[in-house]
């Protein structure tokens, strides 16, 4: 089988889908973790002002890093849900 055949071309772009695939899916991952690290934090900051004037500043950047991981979350769960259907699919397929 000649290197540029078709099946060796198909079979490398295969290859290359799955690999940025799931590149994508553990940079969506690690995105998701320093967001709940970013909200663990700020929680425990607005936790240490309570009471004090820097509350109100402390819960507000709690919201924000609490919208941040929420919406990390939803991307990569709506990643992993499309690459399912699309595995689903493939098996289908085949």
């Amino acid at each position: 089988m000649s290197i540029n055949s078709p099946r060796t071309t198909r079979n490398s772009r295969s290859l290359f889908r799955r690999t940025v695939d799931r590149t994508l899916e553990l940079e969506l991952w690690d995105a998701w973790v320093f967001a709940a690290g970013d909200a663990t934090r700020a929680l425990r900051g607005w936790e240490l002002v309570r009471g004090s004037d820097d509350a109100a500043a402390a819960y507000v950047a709690y919201r924000a890093a609490l919208d941040r991981e929420e919406r990390a979350a939803d991307v990569l769960a709506e990643c992993a849900a499309e690459r399912a259907r699309l595995r689903k699919r493939a098996l289908v397929a085949a």
